[in-house]
């Protein structure tokens, strides 16, 4: 029965994968879209709670992050350990996320912080609260839909395969079917909301609405401390590409896909000597030397990503069977790059900010935080995010060639390792060995 469960789910994540092909010969294949859509919703309301998904839902629930058994009573509420319980509910855990503790406060005063759909099982049943999981999906697909709306080019003759009536309904497989999304939503829930409040940020930034940008960078940080990470790597993008610009005056496709990945990599050079600096002790050295001190130190130590860096350096988890190798990922993202720039050729996307230059120098990016697996894995989820929005211009573009480049990754997706394993659990590749 369980194999049956397993079975069901990856058919339903795996078909709507393989059926993007046909949009690429007619973009405007309405049947295909609701048929991929309807499965990969699916998919997302019968998949059981894996990898970190549980602990949030007892969270959700209850208040408090569990380290010891709990049981479950017949109302779907969870009952802990007294160990586990100590404080007032919803203000223990998280506190660098302000954000995310009212939500989660939010959803328990409502009353949706209970299960309620038909989960399948899938080897091992795991405790889920459903409601905050849907909003949180919702949440998300609202804003990587308003995201793509605002990097279209909406001017006449914008390159657009299908109406601009139809185009967020054809969004939203693409969308339900990334692995940004599958990653994020069901499991990584902090760095998910913070990274698409990230996007919307960025897009406020290059649209000049500077006070909508601050907005939502502040959302974005109350979610997820590494969301200001994010906005950094994206503003020195941005600058770096302009600077270029003015040096070297040059309009080739080549020359600047060029320019983002040199740009890239420096930044991600600078920032793996910023870690060994933050690790080595050499921050803190320079803290205790200046006159302002005490100041800085406290205001440093009591930053969550000052110490989560220290943290994710002596960690690396890639040797378990469930982990893929930093290089692994480094790989296998370069060459779905390669390849599907390779196919884009000189066919343009229908976007009014470089998408594709974009994505190229997040990538290049994260070549060097190669030497740390795990900062490398927080940082790989922003780079999806990217990655997605690509697809979606990528898919409706006119140009042949765009849609088959943006297909190419999304099938790519049906049977990315990580994706499965968040879609059944950890436990199916302990039945396939």
């Amino acid at each position: 029965m369980e194999a049956i469960e397993a079975a069901t789910l990856l058919s339903m994540w795996v078909i709507p994968h393989i059926l993007i092909f046909r949009l690429v010969r007619v973009p405007s294949r309405s049947l295909t879209v609701i048929v991929c859509a309807v499965l990969l919703a699916g998919a997302y309301l019968l998949k059981p709670a894996t990898s970190d998904l549980s602990r949030y839902s007892a969270y959700f629930n209850s208040g408090f992050l569990t380290d010891k058994p709990y049981s479950v009573t017949n109302e779907g509420n969870v009952e802990i350990d007294p160990l586990d319980s100590t404080g007032d509910p919803f203000l223990q855990a998280f506190a660098a996320n302000p954000g995310f503790r009212y939500f989660a406060h939010l959803m328990d005063a409502v009353g949706l912080n209970r299960p309620f759909l038909p989960r399948l099982t899938v080897f091992k049943k795991r405790y889920i609260t459903d409601g905050p999981v849907v909003v949180i999906m919702l949440i998300g697909l609202c804003c990587v839909l308003f995201s793509c709306s605002r990097l279209l080019q909406k001017s006449q003759g914008s390159g657009v395969s299908v109406r601009h009536s139809h185009i967020v309904f054809y969004w939203i497989p693409l969308i339900l079917g990334s692995i940004f999304f599958m990653l994020g939503s069901q499991n990584a829930l902090r760095q998910f909301l913070g990274s698409v409040f990230v996007m919307i940020g960025i897009i406020m930034l290059l649209e000049r609405r500077v006070f909508w940008f601050v907005i939502a960078s502040v959302v974005a940080i109350s979610f997820h401390q590494w969301s200001l990470v994010f906005v950094g790597i994206v503003f020195c993008l941005i600058a770096g590409k302009n600077i270029c610009e003015n040096l070297f005056r040059q309009d080739s496709i080549v020359w600047n896909l060029a320019t983002y990945a040199t740009i890239g990599v420096v930044l991600g050079c600078i920032g793996v000597v910023a870690v060994k600096a933050v690790v080595g002790g050499v921050l803190e050295a320079t803290i205790d030397g200046s006159s302002l001190g005490p100041l800085i130190g406290k205001l440093v130590h009591t930053t969550g990503i000052y110490s989560e860096v220290q943290q994710y350096v002596w960690i690396d988890s890639s040797e378990l069977l469930s982990r893929m190798s930093a290089t692994n990922k480094l790989v296998l993202l370069g060459g779905l790059i390669t390849l599907s720039e390779i196919v884009l050729g000189k066919a343009t996307l229908p976007t009014r900010w470089d998408i594709r230059g974009y994505r190229i120098g997040i990538y290049a990016f994260l070549i060097p935080f190669g030497l740390y697996p795990e900062i490398l894995s927080r940082l790989v989820l922003f780079y999806l995010l990217v990655e997605t929005l690509f697809i979606c211009m990528a898919v409706l573009s006119n140009e042949r060639r765009a849609r088959i480049a943006g297909s190419l990754i999304f099938f790519a997706y049906g049977v990315a390792p990580n994706g499965v394993t968040i879609l059944v659990g950890r436990e199916w590749l302990t039945k396939l060995y």
